[in-house]
């Protein structure tokens, strides 16, 4: 992204839109798979002064596997069960972009993934959010929700090392139980497993990779 972009986005369930006029500042997918594009705003508060805000801009083409307005609709379904979703989720008027909040917050925390995981970024209260992330997958199968590996994203105050999890990724990171039905249907544990069984192993098995990947004392990414 190399121009400034100017467009009008909204919450969801709001008719209102406001007119942003997006900065880039820089690119670069920092742990956040297709969200390349980091921005900068202006909003007025509800005081009258005018905030800088950080902004991730995902723009969608016909190759994505869920549309914006399907993404949209799934954030919100996700924040309404209670699960860690972004705070902020705004579509444009033209349902082509997604705007979302920073998870880096100005640079005050760290994305981690699997290209920068090393001892000196590990999150002291790994058990926590170990405990954290079952307990997310699931209540997130219970509504009808399977997180693989990539739904999940880790970030770490750079200060104080407390890690926080988020759920991100909401197109690739997510299945629906019909999706989950098709790949079972496909896949050879068919054969010798039932339909709930494999729920429950795509569910522990995605959870627990992720915990053994970023939250174990030696994280699988630096062994």
């Amino acid at each position: 992204m190399e121009d400034v972009t100017e467009a009008r986005f909204r919450k969801y369930g709001e008719s209102k839109y406001i007119d942003l006029v997006l900065f880039p500042y820089r690119e670069g997918n920092e742990g956040m798979e297709g969200w390349k594009n980091f921005v900068q705003t202006f909003v007025d508060s509800k005081n009258g002064n005018r905030r800088e805000i950080g902004l991730f801009l995902k723009e969608f083409s016909s190759e994505d596997k869920l549309t914006p307005q399907m993404i949209f609709e799934r954030h919100h379904r996700l924040k309404e069960i209670g699960l860690p979703v972004v705070p902020t989720l705004r579509m444009s008027d033209d349902n082509k972009l997604l705007l979302m909040t920073d998870l880096t917050y100005g640079g005050k925390y760290e994305i981690v993934d699997r290209h920068n995981i090393h001892p000196n970024n590990l999150a002291l209260n790994r058990s926590m959010l170990a405990e954290q992330i079952k307990k997310i997958a699931r209540k997130a199968s219970e509504n009808g929700f399977y997180l693989n590996i990539d739904a999940y994203t880790l970030v770490i105050d750079k200060k104080t090392k407390e890690g926080k999890i988020f759920l991100s990724d909401l197109s690739s990171g997510v299945e629906t139980k019909y999706d989950l039905e098709e790949d079972f249907r496909k896949s050879i544990r068919s054969k010798y497993m039932t339909f709930e069984d494999y729920k429950d192993f795509y569910v522990n098995n995605f959870a627990g990779s992720f915990i053994e990947a970023f939250l174990s004392d030696k994280p699988l990414m630096y062994n």
